[in-house]
């Protein structure tokens, strides 16, 4: 892991956590150790403490959770302190799922921004897995075409003309749906039978 992130020995190895019974961090430790970087343990300081300590001390890498990383990011604006001026170079993060998300990539990267994220077969998100072997092969064929579109982002399902259930036209021919329009979708298309749930 230390090698994949480019860590060699010349880093500082900050570990932000209370070294409990979690295995993962302690052999994230002594692997830094056997690295040969300076390790640096949290234990039990409180969240200013630990982010005073990587700033004073000149720490080039943490290993914390995810959200523990963005709380110390949150502490330090809390108190005025930019962590962006630290010579902290590497977030190695684990002991939670959130590391591999983008949303939490961007957070603490300090890219992130609020709103809609429509993620589908393009991000990865979902996938078609397998298609039955008793499924028509013309079938099957128009399947695989619309994958590869979506996984392109050359498909667009959301793409006018929809008619609602009602008969009446809710995008118009040749309109994609923007993310108000897929936010506020409360209705089914014309051929479902069903109700729509409050």
């Amino acid at each position: 892991m230390f090698a994949a992130a480019g860590l060699t020995p010349h880093d500082r190895v900050f570990f932000a956590f209370s070294y409990g019974p979690f295995l993962g961090f302690w052999t994230a430790f002594e692997s830094a150790s056997r690295r040969g970087c300076l390790c640096i343990p949290g234990g039990g300081l409180s969240s200013l403490a630990r982010v005073q300590l990587l700033l004073d001390n000149g720490v080039t890498a943490v290993c914390c959770t995810p959200t523990y990383a963005l709380r110390m990011a949150e502490v330090a604006r809390e108190h005025g302190l930019d962590l962006a001026k630290s010579q902290v170079r590497h977030i190695l993060v684990g002991g939670e799922p959130g590391g591999s998300i983008k949303a939490t990539r961007d957070a603490l990267e300090g890219t992130w921004t609020t709103g809609s994220v429509w993620w589908g077969v393009k991000e990865g998100a979902i996938d078609l897995v397998s298609i039955s072997d008793v499924v028509p092969t013309d079938i099957r064929a128009k399947v695989d075409t619309i994958r590869a579109g979506l996984k392109e982002g050359t498909y667009n399902i959301w793409k006018g003309p929809i008619v609602g259930q009602d008969g009446k036209e809710v995008l118009a021919a040749g309109q994609k749906a923007d993310d108000a329009f897929l936010g506020g979708v409360k209705f089914y298309v014309k051929g479902v039978e069903g109700k729509v749930p409050n």
